[in-house]
């Protein structure tokens, strides 16, 4: 088995395009809207909101909103000029109640990935 550095790296990148990333989507029932997202992220994405819910600040939730929540095309909903609106007049509790959908729908993504490598 060939273990070079450019055979783990195509390994690697071949599995995160096989995990399905078809665009999904939840109801906002508290606003009567649909939210789309990709169920994955990459380390890219990851980096911009994970730090700061790490450490319990909201600030998590709000980069997660301005990186991963999508319309119906797959286009951002929200760009970074709005993340100050989202931090001051937004509703903390429907920022989170979306956020953990969307990083729900990770961990799921990986529990996916992980039993399809396990056949």
């Amino acid at each position: 088995m060939d273990q070079s550095p450019d055979t783990i790296l195509d390994k690697m990148k071949s599995h995160f395009l096989s995990i399905d990333n078809e665009l999904r989507s939840f109801d906002v029932a508290a606003l009567g809207i649909t939210i789309y997202y990709r169920p994955t992220a990459n380390c890219a994405q990851t980096d911009k909101y994970l730090p700061e819910m790490r450490a319990g600040k909201m600030e998590g939730y709000v980069q997660l909103l301005l990186t991963r929540a999508l319309n119906e095309r797959g286009g951002k909903v929200f760009q970074p000029e709005d993340a100050h609106e989202l931090r001051v007049n937004c509703d903390p509790s429907i920022i989170s109640d979306i956020g953990n959908k969307i990083l729900g729908a990770d961990e799921e993504a990986r529990q996916e990935a992980q039993e399809t490598a396990k056949k």
